[in-house]
């Protein structure tokens, strides 16, 4: 994050760590533009130099998005640099390692025949469109499996029309009419990854359909088959891709607060779930404030309030980190784990992260855990349990009888060996 004046406000450990190699310069108060003429002094950018820090800069200036590349001692690399403006007027900069995808473009911008020619023997179904969404080639495999009657797609026909075509013939076990097109030509321009039920020449299929964008706006689709895995195991398929629906958007929510305790920039994740204040919730607005209108807004269930605002005001102070238990408007609960970072300034960055997986996962280990002591201590036997580290996990009250260890030693963690020891002792 750089100020107004476009000196360094603060930073992670991996912009630090990106940009070691010109020297401990990176630091608050260091200005944009010496951070450019020490990457422009190490020669490592084609076109180094003044022409060069003054078209970063620019493009600093003008929020431009762009992408660079160097060579670094691991080897060629390529950055993708985006700006956004603060609320300050400063810029918040952010650097993004894209050097595979970019490599993956020039490649197969580079060498389109030769990939045609590469994916022809491919299992999965794959066909390149074109921006106007025509077909520009295809694998053996996809033709096959789109191919109706007596016809095959051919390279200019449209995707629109080649999936008409499938749903008139009944392909896909959805329907056959026009609300199927209009479904499909959503998923495909909006590049989503969807399970597709087919009827391909061969009988039914269960297919992974992903697509993904060209450099020059065209379209790959890759059909996956996954009919056998469907067949064995349809209901876990079933759960985890609501799994996986449910948390593929998620991602930490993230805010600033000065050294007055009042919000400065958040980002959407952070006020996602966050509707009943939605009104106040603006730069400026104390944290105080923030936490009394959600707790009582009931986001926090059913809590004393102010005992609650005090306890997290407390935690907000000293960095602590806190696990809570949040109530969304339609009843589905939450559990956050909240995270305090002290900035140069004296602010405070939070970042929450959505733990509720982990939670259900630590509840059912907890479970399994009593199940197995409660079948442990049932048995006559002396049983017991030790890790891969050969540390005492758990036992019975059997074994503990019929090993006369000091009860100050026997306790999980204990090493066998030293079981031994003390028997022999």
């Amino acid at each position: 994050l750089y100020g107004p004046d476009e000196r360094l406000v603060m930073c992670n450990r991996a912009y630090r760590d990106d940009l070691a190699f010109i020297g401990d310069i990176v630091k608050p108060g260091v200005s944009f533009e010496d951070v450019l003429r020490g990457l422009s002094d190490t020669q490592i950018y084609d076109g180094s130099g003044e022409d060069w820090i003054k078209s970063r800069l620019a493009a600093f200036r003008a929020l431009k998005d762009t992408d660079v590349h160097f060579n670094s001692p691991q080897g060629r690399k390529w950055i993708r640099i985006r700006r956004f403006r603060a609320s300050d007027g400063g810029t918040l900069l952010v650097r993004s390692d894209i050097t595979a995808y970019h490599m993956a473009e020039e490649q197969a911008q580079a060498a389109q025949q030769q990939l045609a020619d590469a994916i022809e023997g491919i299992e999965d179904g794959i066909a390149l469109y074109d921006r106007a969404e025509k077909l520009v080639m295809m694998n053996a495999s996809y033709r096959r499996a789109v191919r109706t009657g007596e016809s095959d797609p051919v390279a200019g026909e449209t995707f629109e029309d080649l999936t008409r075509r499938l749903a008139a013939a009944g392909h896909y076990s959805k329907g056959t009419g026009e609300d199927v097109v209009r479904q499909r030509m959503a998923q495909f321009r909006a590049l989503e990854t969807v399970l597709i039920s087919a009827q391909e020449p061969d009988g039914p299929h269960h297919l992974v359909v992903r697509h993904y964008r060209t450099r020059d706006g065209g379209t790959l689709i890759v059909r996956g088959d996954v009919t056998e895995q469907h067949r064995a195991e349809e209901q876990a398929m079933t759960a985890h891709q609501r799994l996986a629906d449910a948390i593929e958007g998620i991602s930490d929510g993230v805010a600033l607060f000065d050294r007055d305790e009042r919000l400065v920039l958040f980002n959407r994740p952070y006020v996602a779930d966050m509707a009943m204040v939605a009104e106040i919730l603006k730069p400026g607005l104390g944290y105080k404030t923030l936490i009394r209108a959600l707790t009582r807004s009931g986001y926090y269930g059913a809590v004393d309030a102010e005992a609650h605002v005090r306890a997290r005001l407390e935690r907000f102070r000293n960095l602590e980190e806190v696990e809570v238990l949040t109530v969304l408007p339609d009843a589905t609960k939450k559990w956050r784990q909240f995270r305090h970072y002290r900035t140069r300034d004296g602010g405070t960055l939070l970042v929450r992260i959505d733990i509720t997986e982990r939670k259900r996962i630590e509840a059912e280990l907890d479970i399994a855990r009593r199940n197995l002591q409660i079948a442990l201590d049932s048995s006559t036997d002396g049983m017991a349990m030790f890790d891969a580290n050969e540390r005492l996990v758990l036992c019975n009250e059997s074994y503990r009888s019929t090993v006369p260890v000091s009860g100050d030693l026997f306790k999980p963690g204990l090493r066998f060996e030293d079981q031994i020891r003390q028997l022999m002792a």
